[in-house]
This record gives C-alpha cells, sequence and structure tokens, in this order.
C-alpha cells in the first residue's frame, strides 16, 4: 500500500513541476452510492449479516492538468456512507435489523489520466481520500412486519467512535466536451481503512467503509490550454 501511495504522490508531484501544458477546471459533482461496511468479529462472539444501503454525495471539484493527459484531481463532498445488519448467535437470528448512516466531510485527492478525441473522452482517476463523520443515525426495524420501532441520531462516545476515516478510491468514466464545458459520467470505489469503531470491548477486530457507486458531473475551464515553447539557445 505505501507503494502505491509513493506512485501516486510522485505522479502528482511531476505533474505540477512540468509547466508545457496548463489548464485549471472548476466544477460540481453528485450522485448515488451503494455502501455497506467490513466488520469481523472473534469467531466467539456474536456476528453480523451485514448489508448494503442507498446513500449519495454531492460537492465541488477541482482539477489542474500540467500534462495532456496527467493532472491533479481534488474533490470537497458530502458523503452518506453506513450500513444495516442483523445479529446473529449459532445460526439464531434476531427479529431485529439495525440501520446506520453517517454523513462525512470527504476529499479525495487523485491523480488524473484523461485519453480521447476533441468532443468525448475516458477519465482514469485514484489516489487516498481523507473524511471526517459530521453526524450519524441509527435505525431500528422489525424484521417480520417492517415497522421502524425507533431512530435516533447517533451519539458520539470519545474513544469508542471514530469519526476520522481514510481510505482509497479510484473511478474512470467519460467527459462530453462542449463549448460551454464537459460534462462527466463516472464510476467510483472507495475502499477505506479507517476503523468505525476504536473500542475493542465487543471484540469488533475490523470495521471499515466500503462504497460505491455512480457521478455525473459538470466541468468549467478557465483560460486556456497552454503550449510553453522552449527558449531558444543563444548562439
Amino acid at each position: 500500500m505505501k507503494s502505491f501511495f509513493a506512485f501516486i504522490l510522485i505522479l502528482a508531484v511531476t505533474s505540477i513541476q512540468n509547466q508545457s501544458f496548463a489548464q485549471i477546471a472548476v466544477g460540481i459533482i453528485g450522485g448515488a452510492n451503494i455502501s455497506t461496511a467490513e466488520i469481523y468479529k472473534r469467531p466467539d462472539y456474536r456476528t453480523r449479516d451485514v448489508e448494503t444501503i442507498t446513500g449519495y454525495q454531492f460537492g465541488a471539484v477541482f482539477r489542474y492538468v500540467s500534462e495532456k493527459h496527467v493532472g491533479m484531481h481534488i474533490e470537497f463532498l458530502y458523503s452518506r456512507k453506513g450500513w444495516r445488519d442483523v445479529s446473529a448467535i449459532e445460526g439464531e437470528v434476531d427479529d431485529q435489523e439495525h440501520v446506520r448512516e453517517i454523513n462525512y466531510l470527504e476529499i479525495p485527492f487523485m491523480t488524473h489520466f484523461i485519453i480521447g478525441s476533441k468532443k468525448v473522452r475516458i477519465l482514469l482517476e485514484g489516489g487516498p481520500y481523507f473524511g471526517y463523520a459530521l453526524s450519524s443515525k441509527e435505525q431500528y426495524k422489525n424484521i417480520e412486519t417492517g415497522e421502524i420501532e425507533s431512530e435516533s441520531n447517533f451519539e458520539w462516545q470519545d474513544g469508542v467512535d471514530n469519526r476520522l476515516d481514510y481510505g482509497l478510491k479510484g473511478s474512470g468514466g467519460f467527459q462530453f466536451y462542449f463549448p460551454f464545458g464537459a460534462i462527466e459520467v463516472k464510476g467510483f470505489y472507495s475502499y477505506g481503512y479507517g476503523n468505525i469503531f476504536l473500542d475493542k470491548s465487543e471484540a469488533v477486530e475490523t470495521s471499515q467503509n466500503r462504497n460505491y457507486g455512480l457521478n455525473v458531473g459538470y466541468m468549467y475551464f478557465f483560460g486556456k490550454k497552454k503550449n510553453i515553447k522552449p527558449k531558444e539557445v543563444q548562439q
């Protein structure tokens, strides 16, 4: 994993240092996501059948492209993640389903690759992301009747719950270029490394976010592409 981060960092620094081609773009982005959490406990404790929930994300984008096909891409997102689960002991399932939603401020810092024609281009992006949980709520539902038995805002406890999240994010899709800007359609996947639960009293060894979905965005380009010619050598 360290080698991957180093590779992304080298590409980003190289793209900024080489100024033979430069373009700045800002935009907005939004879409739907499907999220879950990898929650593992020790075998002698209750296990969870963890499933997905549907969420969303939206925010702003900044992009700086200093090479013809490579640049830097930063997103500032409000992202809803979470999961639903049912606890069980030795195969016996509870009659309650638990749903947890967490709203993050998330900043992916990614290297941007683009190839294609003037009108349609292929986009690839990848790099680390960092998140901070702004709020959360949880819900308990009766599995047999489907009735919501309780719903409340989640109360964070220091040393027990972790608001910080980090991981890797990758995305790919298409850019459709127009005189007024560009429309982008991208699929993405993020793999969290930060544990949601810090407290080990319930023997939760791993509790990490997993998230994938589809985004649509609009990008506006400032200025023109600059082709800086090398200085001529005087003789």
